[in-house]
Order: structure tokens, then sequence, then C-alpha cells
């Protein structure tokens, strides 16, 4: 082809290199120097120049090879020239009808590229989602094509999980999507985009270095998905969406007792702990009481785990609190409060909790029934026997944080049983840096039991 290089912005041997790669699809610097005649001490150059301006991709193998992208990138290239321009049209469309590179693209296992509208051109080639997209995000840009997309994904029942700057610059952007897609929680971020779907593709983009790779491989894939998910678990909530989700969490509750058939096998259903009350803790378990049959009780648990997973929030159901360590930490804990009946209740329960479902407890079915709990007498002792069992079943690391979450969120209780001054002491011991063992010795000692 016979054309100034100039008029697509590039040099003479550039414009060679990349007819050359045209024609041959896929190829190493040495095979483009054969069937040029660039020299062999510019080519690197050459090419490096070629994937700055968005027209070559580096495969990193041993040698590297490069494959062109798309002819129609010269198009930005070409100088408003008359007849240069007609001239520069037709060059572009006899190097696309030599184009067959992008069945290449498509099956290589690591893709390299440089530059903003590479990053764009690199989105089409990811796969579309059946299971799961996990996204770090930078400005969190909104495209409500993408956004319609994404809640279509999320109807279909696909995780959609998002950790995102959240500052001045991002704040708009990031409210808007909390509307499509609640899975949203805020991240430190100095410079780094990602995707991951369905344990097949990841990709990454570097924005100090301008560059974004795919990478297609497996055990790459769960490696990424596996560090995402630790770093999700303990990311922030945004605060805007944090109520929102609660909120989302209570109606669906309500409208599964409102959908359930089988209600009248139910004496009573409802919740206590923080979901209860305003001032929710943040990362709360969801305390769901539930007094009747046990088949109807487990009909309930499993379309309130489906009708919670269509608002993508995935759940698990613990009955002994020492249980709870072994939930997935990505997931609503559901703390299975099961009864058959009032005297299984009252034969089954502390009595501070009983006297907590009887009097703070928000019912969801059948409120009368509260009235035919009757009120436990609880004293200092009977107030520490529940401490006491919970004390002596503790026997890893895992249980001792679940007691002493429950201690350092519970201080009301103590304060409504006169302990005040216990739990100072016992908070004390808690937030100290002694040994596990020693600590649980120190607070049977304050509890008044010094001996098991």
């Amino acid at each position: 082809m016979t054309i100034d290089a100039s008029i697509f912005g590039l040099n003479n041997y550039e414009l060679k290199a990349y007819e050359a790669l045209i024609k041959t699809g896929t190829s190493t610097a040495t095979h483009i120097c054969k069937v040029t005649d660039i020299p062999q001490g510019k080519i690197y150059t050459v090419l490096e120049s070629l994937i700055k301006k968005g027209l070559v991709d580096l495969i990193p193998k041993e040698p590297k090879e490069f494959i062109p992208n798309n002819p129609d990138l010269l198009s930005a290239h070409i100088l408003k020239k008359g007849k240069e321009i007609e001239e520069a049209k037709n060059s572009i469309e006899q190097l696309k009808s030599l184009y067959q590179t992008e069945k290449v693209v498509d099956e290589s296992k690591i893709i390299v590229r440089q530059g903003k509208k590479s990053f764009y051109a690199l989105l089409k080639h990811l796969i579309e989602p059946k299971k799961y997209r996990y996204a770090i995000k930078w400005t969190s840009e909104f495209d409500k094509k993408t956004a319609i997309k994404q809640k279509d994904e999320i109807s279909e029942g696909v995780d959609v999980k998002v950790l995102t700057r959240f500052d001045d610059e991002t704040k708009s952007n990031v409210k808007k999507w909390l509307k499509i897609q609640p899975n949203i929680r805020k991240i430190r971020n100095e410079g780094v985009v990602m995707s991951i779907i369905d344990d097949e593709q990841v990709m990454i983009t570097i924005l100090k270095c301008n560059a974004t790779l795919i990478i297609r491989d497996q055990a790459f894939c769960r490696i990424m998905k596996k560090m995402f998910l630790e770093t999700y678990r303990d990311s922030e909530y945004i605060e805007e969406n944090k109520k929102e989700n609660e909120q989302d969490i209570l109606d669906v509750l309500h409208e599964t007792i409102d959908c359930f058939n089988d209600k009248a096998n139910f004496s009573f259903i409802g919740i206590i702990g923080s979901f209860s009350r305003k001032n929710m803790v943040e990362g709360s378990d969801l305390d769901l009481v539930t007094i009747g049959s046990s088949d109807a009780h487990e009909e309930f648990k499993r379309m309130l785990t489906k009708n919670l997973k269509k608002i993508n929030i995935n759940t698990d159901y613990f009955n002994h609190i020492n249980e709870k360590f072994l939930c997935p930490k990505n997931a609503l804990l559901i703390h299975d409060l099961y009864y058959r009946d009032l005297q299984d209740l009252l034969n089954r329960e502390w009595k501070p909790v009983i006297n907590t479902i009887k009097n703070e407890s928000v019912p969801l079915h059948n409120p009368q029934f509260k009235k035919s709990i009757p009120s436990q007498s609880v004293n200092r002792s009977v107030f520490y026997e529940g401490y006491l069992k919970w004390i002596n079943e503790i026997v890893t690391k895992e249980n001792f944080e679940i007691f002493k979450d429950h201690i350092l969120h519970n201080k009301g209780v103590f304060i409504r049983y006169g302990l005040k001054s216990d739990f100072n002491k016992i908070e004390k011991i808690i937030n100290s840096k002694k040994e596990g063992d020693i600590k649980l010795v120190e607070i049977k000692e304050i509890i008044g039991i010094t001996k098991e």
C-alpha cells in the first residue's frame, strides 16, 4: 500500500509494521523485521509507539508476540486534507478486509493494552456473568445503559458486589449506583480498576501505568475472587445505603410472612435485638423468633432465603451462638430462635432472653401471643447462669471473639438488671492485652464463680 504514513499520524516504519501485522494477524518483532525493511535496532521502538497509540497489543509470551487492533482506530489519526483523507479511508477499508484478529483476541489467555480508548475497547471482550460479577471501581462513572443491564443481572440471580472510592469526587455517582445494586462498600483505592467474572475472567486496569489486562485463567480468577471477598467482608458500609439495606431486609421479611400460606401453624413470629431498634449495630445478625410447627418453620426459612436472594442478599442460619463463626462472613446471619410452643420456650431459654422476647420483641405475626409469656424473675445468680454456661463452652479464639462482641454490645442488658458495675469491670478485662483464658478466669471471679 503506497500512501503517506503521516496522514494516519504515523511514520513510515510504524505504518509498515502495522500493515505487516494486519496481514499476518500475530507476529514476533523478528518476523516483522524480516517482512519489512525496518532495522532490528528500531523495531521495538516502533512497536512500543504503536501500542501507545492503541493500534497494537502485546501478548506476553516468550518470545513476545504482537497483534493489531481494528483499523477503524486509524480514523482518529487521519489529517483533514481533502483528497488525501479519501485516499486514507480507502486504505483503511483495504486493511479492514485483511483484518482477522478479533478471533485471536477473543481466544487469548492474556491481553495487554495501554490507553483509555483501549480500556473501553476491551470491555466488549468481557463475558456476560451467569454466577457473579465482583468489581473494584475508581470513579464509579454512571451509565444508564450499563445500569439497566446490571439490574437485569441481579434480578436473574447474579451476585454483584462492588468496592469503590467514596469521596467528594465519586459520591454523586455512587449514590446513583446504590439505587441499582445494594452491595456497594467503600475502599481506599490508589488507582486500580478490576472486574472478576464467574471464575473465568479478570480485567485489571492500573491507572498510573495507563495499562489494562484481561486474564483468562480459572486458578488466577479463584485467587482474586477469594482476595476480593475477604477485602469486601472487612470493608465499610456506605452509610447512605446501610439503612436502606437493613430496611430492604425487613421489607422482605414482612412480605414473606404476608405471602406465607401456613401462618396458622405459627403461634408467634417476631424479631429481637438490634434489627428491632433504630440504633442498629453495623453488621448485625437478624434475631428471628418463631414458635410453632417445625415443618412450617423450615418452609418459612426456605421461602425467606429465596426472597432475600432476589435482592442479592445471601443468608445463613445458626442456632447456638458458638456456631456463628462457622457461617460465611459475606452473608446475612440469622439467629434461628425456634421453639415448638410456649412451654418449649420456657424450658429451654435463658430467663433474660424470655423477658426480652416478652418485653422488647417486635411482633410480625400474632402480637397477642406476647401477653401469654410469663415474666421471669431474674436475680444476679440467674442472670449469670447463661453466661457461665457460655464461658464453659468457649474453646476457640473465634468462640471468644463472639462472646466479646456480645458483651460489648449489650451494656444495656447489664444495666437493666442492676449490674452496671460488673459490666465496667468485665469490659476492662475484655479490652486488656491478657490471654483469652486468663480473661475468662477473671470474668468468672467477677461474677462470683471460681469453679466449674
